[in-house]
């Protein structure tokens, strides 16, 4: 009598646990370090592949750049507005002869449009810390290291009540805050307590380069 064709031999799961699925992932070596050392669970999560170990002297990019404009439509208007009205009333309704006319020709009809050309707020998430200044007023880079930062969110804010509007302002409990447009930032906490607040056209890409260095320190 011929025995059933699956006899002796062993037939698969059809569907896998979870926690097969993981371990399948350690190899013997790992398996026998998890077994011999206390490992934390952020080092065992790296291990199965849940969170990315990130190589700091790797060349792969994970850093994060953004340069953010003062290009609101209310902002040029205003400053075009200054400007076109500095420049008519000196040349055309009094012509500027006097030393006086022609510097307040210089400063708002020609300095204050091009300071808020060039005005403008830069940072970046690398593998040294995030980074930040905003030329013309702060042109030395400014870098809050990854070992000196205690924690990282993303906040919303409301720029004129909390803050006093857009630009580096103080805003209430929140500490110094580096704002362009919009109403959402990066909250810095320092080990030291000081917080800086910097603001981003593009929270979940910022956040999400931060979370990964973060994870890595």
């Amino acid at each position: 009598m011929d025995g059933d064709p699956g006899d002796g031999e062993d037939i698969p799961d059809k569907e896998e646990s979870k926690a097969d699925r993981y371990s399948c992932k350690i190899n013997d070596s790992k398996w026998r370090e998890l077994q011999d050392h206390q490992t934390d669970t952020h080092t065992f999560l790296q291990m199965i592949n849940i969170v990315p170990s990130v190589d700091r002297n790797s060349s792969m990019s994970l850093d994060y750049h953004e340069t953010q404009y003062f290009r609101q439509p209310w902002i040029i208007a205003l400053i075009a507005g200054v400007a076109i009205i500095t420049w008519y009333s000196m040349l055309v309704t009094e012509p500027a002869t006097g030393q006086v006319q022609i510097l307040i020709i210089l400063a708002f009809g020609v300095l204050l449009p091009l300071f808020f050309a060039v005005l403008r707020l830069e940072t970046q998430v690398s593998v040294d810390g995030i980074s930040y200044r905003m030329p013309p007023i702060v042109r030395k880079e400014r870098i809050i290291p990854w070992n000196d930062l205690a924690a990282a969110d993303l906040i919303t804010i409301r720029p004129i009540r909390d803050c006093g509007g857009w630009g580096i302002r103080y805003c209430r409990g929140e500490g110094i805050a580096y704002l362009v447009s919009g109403n959402q930032a990066i909250r810095c906490r320092k080990k030291t307590g000081e917080k800086v607040l910097l603001g981003t056209r593009h929270p979940g890409e910022m956040m999400r380069a931060v979370r990964t260095y973060l994870l890595a320190d």
